[in-house]
């Protein structure tokens, strides 16, 4: 059975809430804090809970990932309208992103920018079909 990556959906996750809660102009102060709480609750996760134990296990927010999105937005912004990944990395650093983090995944963005494919695609090309082998020769 294929399972998925948690942090690759966790990314998933953030890059769409990121991009939809941007739009292409700031939000006024109300929404932007909605929105830096939204991606908050995104990027913050809990171990599962073990059946035998007494207390919730204490939640963590992802701030590598919430700096991973917010590199690869900002060095994939396009040239022509960059505003609505700019304005999704700044609610993705006021959500917690570290910026030295974000510093690293910016070249990142850039190079997936450069090679055309969309900015969190890491799927690999597809393959043609193989012939199946027959069962038995031939006569």
């Amino acid at each position: 059975m294929h399972r998925q990556d948690p942090d690759r959906l966790l990314t998933a996750n953030l890059f769409a809430a990121a991009t939809r809660l941007a739009g292409w102009k700031r939000p006024e102060e109300k929404a932007w804090k909605a929105a830096v709480a939204e991606l908050e609750r995104i990027a913050t996760v809990r171990e599962r809970r073990q059946p035998s134990a007494v207390h919730e296990p204490p939640a963590t927010l992802r701030a590598d990932l919430l700096a991973e999105v917010a590199g690869i937005l900002i060095g994939a912004a396009p040239d022509s309208y960059p505003e609505q990944n700019l304005i999704a990395a700044d609610l993705l650093r006021e959500a917690g992103a570290p910026e030295d983090i974000i510093q690293r995944w910016i070249p990142v963005g850039r190079e997936r920018r450069e090679g055309g494919g969309a900015p969190f695609s890491k799927a690999a090309p597809a393959r043609p079909p193989t012939a199946r082998k027959p069962d038995r020769p031939a006569s």
